[in-house]
C-alpha cells in the first residue's frame, strides 16, 4: 500500500500515522491564523463526503485499480466481494426480501479501508497533477520546506492554498469531477473555510461563493481533536472529559458495586486519553538539541521516556495520563482543601492497599469528604436528619451529634466502644478534627506491624463495619448489637486478608513523599571508588569534581574543577547544553569534565561526582538511563584514551564549588 499511496494519504498504510497529519494541519493552522500583512491571504477548506462508503462507485473502483495494474484474476476476486453483498430491511417486525445495491463498499469489511484509499489516490492524483500545472498553489512552511495542498485520512479531507479566486475555481472544479465519477457527493452543511485574517471582506466573500460553503473562524474538529489548540491545551481535555462524562452516563443502568465500576472505568476509559495526550505540541527545538548523539556504529531504538529502562509499564502510561487529566479535572478543587499528605496517600498509597476494592472506593470517599454524611446535607441545604443516628444507640451517649467524618468513625460513643473493644485495642480521643490525618497515621503505623496484612484489614473492616451500621439504622432503622459487629469485623477482615495474601505483595508503606530518593547513609560512606582503567592512581593524576544544574525548559549547565594531588586548585571550567533529563545533564556534565581533562593532557584522573545514580551507570551496577544512554555509550569510549580512572560518590556538601560553578552558569 505504501507504494500506491502517496504521501498526502494517511489512513490504513502501514508505517504512516494519524498523528502526522494533525501536526502538520496544526503547524498550517497556525501559520494561516498569524498572517496579518501581505496582500496575498491563505485558506484552509475542510470537506466532508456524505455517505462517502456507500456511494462509491463500483465502475470507478475497478477502474482505479486497473490503472494501478492489479492483475485480471485479482481485480475479478476483489469486485465479486465487493458486488456480492445483500441487504433486507425489517420492518413492523418482519424481515423483507433482500435486494443487491449498485454502489458502495461494506464499513467494517477488513478490505474496505483499503480499497478506500486506493480509490481517494486517484483524487490526490488529481490534486497533485494540478499543482504541477500551475493550476493550484498550496501553501509552504518557508522557503525550503515541501509546498503542501492536501491532507487525506479516508474520507476526512483538508485542502491548503493561497486565497485566490483562480484557485478557488480549479479546486471545486476538481472536486466536482471526482464527485461525478467516483459517486461521492460534497455535503456543504459539514465542509467550511476559513481564510487567514489579511484577506479583505470583499475577497472572502468572493472565494466563499466559489467555494459553496461557509467561512468559520476555525474549523472545529479534525480527525478528533481541534484543528487549533494554540498555547493551552484547556480545550482539548474539555472535549477529552465531555467523552468521558458521556461515557460514564451511559453505564448509568448497569447494576454494577462502586468497586466494579471503577474497574470498568480504568480499563475503558483510560485508553480515551492516550490519543489526545499523544499529539500535544512539544517544544521541537529544545527537545532535539537535547538529543545526546550516539555512536557512530549504534543501532537506533524506540523508548518510553517515562521509564529508566525505556519499556512501557502500564503504572508509568497511567501516571502520564493521570497527571494531564489532573490538571484540568473538576476533582482537582475539592483535593485541594485537603492536607498535602492526605492528597498524595489519595493519589498513590490508597490504592496499594492489600484490601478488596470495595474498601478502597470506600476509603476514597472518606478521606475526599465524598460520603453522604449529615455535614455534607447540610452544606447542600437537604432536607436530612443531620445528626448522628448511632450515638441513640448508645446508653452514655445524653445528645446527638452533627454526623462529621471525626464524630461517625471516630468520637461517636458507640464507635469509641467498637474501637476499644476490636483486637485491635483502639482509644479513641476527641478534641482533634484531623480525622482523615488520624486514620492515614494508623494505617502508616499499622503497615509496619509483623502482621501488617492482617492488621490493615482489621483497621479498615472496622471503618467499614462501622459505615454499614450507620447505613442500616439510617435507612432499614435496623437494631444494633455490639458482639455480632464484633464478629463481622474478625470475619471480614480474615477473609480479605487470606485473599489478598494470595495474589498481592504488600511491601511496607512510606510516609516520605519527597520526590528525591533516600540514600542509605552507611552505603555511601561505604562506598569505594571503582577503578574503570588501571588498577592504583600515580602521583601525577588529578581529582577532578563535576556536578549538573538542570530546569524543566530542557535547559542545563555544567560545572567542574581539577585539583593536583596537593590540593591545588589548577582548573576549573563551565558549559550550557540542552538536556532532556536531570540524570542526561549529570552524564553531559561529566562527558565534558572529562574531555577538558584529556585535551589538557591528563591520561590519570580520580573522577568524583554527588549524582549516585550516574555513578553506578557509568561503572555499569545499574541500567543506563535512556535519556543518557547515548552519553554514557560515547562516555565510554572517551574512557579508552586513558592510562588510569576511577570514580566515586560524593555528598552534596564535599562538592560545593562544582554546583556552585553550574548554577552560576544558569543565569
Amino acid at each position: 500500500m505504501s507504494f500506491l499511496v502517496g504521501d498526502f494519504q494517511n489512513g490504513f498504510i502501514p508505517g504512516r500515522n494519524i498523528s502526522d497529519n494533525i501536526l502538520v494541519s496544526h503547524e498550517l493552522f497556525h501559520q494561516i491564523s498569524k498572517k496579518t500583512t501581505g496582500k496575498q491571504g491563505l485558506l484552509a477548506f475542510k470537506i466532508d463526503m456524505s455517505k462517502a462508503y456507500d456511494r462509491l462507485s463500483w465502475n470507478f473502483l475497478k477502474a482505479t485499480l486497473v490503472s494501478m495494474n492489479f492483475p485480471p484474476s485479482l481485480i475479478t476476486l476483489i469486485m465479486n466481494c465487493v458486488s456480492s453483498v445483500t441487504y433486507s430491511t425489517f420492518l413492523n417486525g418482519v424481515i423483507r426480501m433482500p435486494f443487491k445495491p449498485k454502489a458502495g463498499i461494506r464499513q467494517g469489511d477488513p478490505i474496505s479501508p483499503y480499497l478506500f484509499a486506493l480509490c481517494t489516490e486517484t483524487f490526490s492524483q488529481m490534486i497533485q497533477d494540478a499543482q504541477q500545472r500551475r493550476l493550484l498553489k498550496g501553501i509552504k512552511m518557508c522557503r525550503q520546506a515541501p509546498m503542501i495542498s492536501h491532507l487525506l485520512f479516508a474520507d476526512d479531507s483538508i485542502f491548503f492554498h493561497e486565497a485566490q479566486q483562480q484557485n478557488c475555481k480549479n479546486l471545486m472544479h476538481i472536486i466536482d469531477y471526482y464527485c461525478e465519477a467516483s459517486g461521492q457527493r460534497l455535503n456543504p452543511s459539514k465542509s467550511a473555510v476559513t481564510l487567514s485574517p489579511n484577506f479583505t471582506l470583499r475577497n472572502t466573500q468572493k472565494c466563499i461563493k466559489l467555494l459553496r460553503v461557509s467561512a468559520k473562524k476555525d474549523l472545529g474538529v479534525y480527525l478528533g481533536l481541534p484543528t487549533d489548540f494554540g498555547s493551552s491545551k484547556k480545550l482539548i481535555f474539555a472535549t477529552l472529559i465531555e467523552k468521558v462524562r458521556k461515557r460514564i452516563l451511559s453505564w448509568n443502568n448497569i447494576n454494577l458495586t462502586p468497586a466494579g465500576r471503577l474497574t470498568l472505568i480504568c480499563s475503558v476509559l483510560s485508553s480515551l486519553s492516550i490519543y489526545s495526550l499523544s499529539a500535544f505540541q512539544m517544544l521541537v527545538a529544545p527537545l532535539i538539541l537535547s538529543l545526546a548523539l550516539p555512536p557512530e556504529d549504534s543501532q537506533d531504538n524506540l523508548y518510553w521516556t517515562k521509564t529508566n529502562d525505556g519499556l512501557y509499564s502500564i503504572k508509568s502510561g497511567y501516571a502520564l495520563a493521570f497527571q494531564s487529566l489532573w490538571a484540568t479535572s473538576a476533582s482537582q478543587t475539592d483535593l485541594h482543601r485537603l492536607s498535602p499528605v492526605t492528597t498524595v496517600f489519595c493519589k498513590s498509597k490508597l490504592w496499594s492497599l492489600p484490601i478488596q476494592g470495595k474498601w478502597k472506593v470506600f476509603l476514597w470517599k472518606l478521606m475526599t469528604n465524598s460520603l453522604p454524611l449529615g455535614e455534607e446535607a447540610r452544606r447542600r441545604s437537604l432536607d436530612w436528619d443531620y445528626m448522628c443516628r448511632l450515638c441513640n444507640n448508645d446508653l452514655s451517649s445524653t445528645c446527638q451529634s452533627m454526623e462529621t467524618n471525626a464524630h461517625l468513625f471516630r468520637d461517636c460513643p458507640f464507635s469509641s466502644r467498637i474501637w476499644f473493644a476490636s483486637p485491635l485495642g483502639i482509644r479513641c480521643s476527641e478534641g482533634s478534627n484531623l480525622s482523615i490525618q488520624w486514620i492515614i497515621n494508623w494505617l502508616l503505623l499499622l503497615s509496619r506491624h509483623a502482621a501488617a496484612l492482617s492488621s490493615i484489614s482489621m483497621f479498615v473492616s472496622t471503618l467499614w463495619r462501622i459505615w454499614c451500621l450507620r447505613n442500616g439504622q439510617r435507612f432499614a432503622h435496623t437494631e444494633i448489637d455490639l458482639c455480632s459487629s464484633l464478629r463481622l469485623i474478625s470475619e471480614e477482615s480474615s477473609l480479605n486478608a487470606s485473599v489478598m495474601s494470595d495474589h498481592i505483595r504488600f511491601g511496607n508503606l512510606s510516609c516520605n513523599y519527597s520526590s528525591e530518593v533516600d540514600l542509605d547513609t552507611t552505603r555511601i560512606r561505604n562506598f569505594h571508588p571503582y577503578f574503570l582503567i588501571g588498577t592504583h592512581l600515580c602521583s601525577n593524576s588529578i581529582r577532578l569534581k563535576c556536578d549538573a544544574s538542570w530546569n524543566p525548559n530542557l535547559r542545563a549547565t555544567s560545572g567542574w574543577f581539577f585539583k593536583d594531588n596537593n590540593g591545588t586548585m589548577i582548573h576549573t571550567g563551565s558549559s550550557r547544553f540542552w538536556a532532556s533529563s536531570p540524570v542526561q545533564a549529570e552524564a553531559m556534565a561529566f562527558k565534558l569534565a572529562i574531555s577538558k581533562a584529556i585535551s589538557c593532557g591528563y591520561r590519570h584522573i580520580d573522577a568524583s561526582s554527588d549524582c549516585l545514580s550516574l555513578i553506578l551507570q557509568v561503572s555499569g551496577h545499574a541500567t543506563m538511563d535512556q535519556t543518557a544512554k547515548a552519553t554514557l555509550l560515547s562516555l565510554h569510549s572517551m574512557f579508552l584514551q586513558l592510562h588510569c580512572l576511577s570514580i566515586s560518590h560524593c555528598p552534596r556538601n564535599l562538592n560545593r564549588v562544582a554546583h556552585s560553578i553550574a548554577k552560576l552558569a544558569m543565569v
